[in-house]
């Protein structure tokens, strides 16, 4: 049986004084808090985790 699950990852708040927006947040950034989930969701087992996936949205950085 394949396992589903659904993931939603909001990032709000501030860099020094200037609201987060696709201007002030670096693609690193989002490749550090998309490792972060697999080490979240996956401590342990991550050579036997199934394909996680993910759909950046309008509104998203």
């Amino acid at each position: 049986m394949e396992k589903l699950a659904e993931i939603e990852i909001r990032v709000i708040g501030k860099s020094g004084l200037q609201e987060l927006n696709p201007n002030n947040f670096d693609i690193n950034q989002i490749a550090l808090l998309l490792q972060n989930v697999e080490d979240l969701l996956f401590p342990d087992s991550r050579k036997e985790r199934p394909l996680i996936t993910y759909d950046i949205q309008q509104g998203s950085v």
